[in-house]
C-alpha cells in the first residue's frame, strides 16, 4: 500500500500533467486522480474527480465511460447507493460501448 507521501506525490504528478495536457491525455490524468483518491480512501473526493472527466473532457468517450463507471463503484463503496444507482442507470442507457451498458446493468442488479 502507498503511504500518504506517495499518494501526494502521485497527485502532484497528475496535477502537472493536467496543467500541460488536453484531450485524452488530460482525461486519463483526471481519471487517475480519482483512482489515487479512491486508493487513499477518500471516496467522496474520488467520485467527484471521476465525474469531472465527463464534464471537462466529454469528447474523451472511452475515459468518460470508464470514469463514470468508477464513480458509481466508489459511491457504492461509500454506502451511497442512490447516487450509485443514478450513475449506473444513466450509464446503462447512454454508454456508447455495450460492454459498459452491460456492466452498469449488472451493478444495478447487485445493488437492488
Amino acid at each position: 500500500a502507498l503511504d500518504q507521501q506517495e499518494f501526494d506525490k502521485a497527485l502532484g504528478f497528475l496535477d502537472d500533467v493536467l496543467a500541460n495536457a488536453a484531450g485524452d491525455i488530460a482525461a486519463e490524468a483526471q481519471f487517475y486522480r480519482g483512482k489515487v483518491l479512491a486508493s487513499k480512501g477518500d471516496l467522496e473526493d474520488a467520485a467527484v474527480e471521476y465525474l469531472k472527466v465527463k464534464y471537462l473532457y466529454p469528447d474523451a468517450v472511452n475515459w468518460v465511460q470508464k470514469a463514470t463507471f468508477q464513480a458509481g463503484k466508489v459511491y457504492e463503496r461509500a454506502g451511497r447507493k442512490s447516487e450509485a444507482l443514478r450513475i449506473f442507470r444513466a450509464l446503462a442507457k447512454t454508454a456508447p460501448d455495450k460492454n459498459y451498458r452491460k456492466l452498469a446493468r449488472r451493478e444495478i442488479r447487485k445493488i437492488k
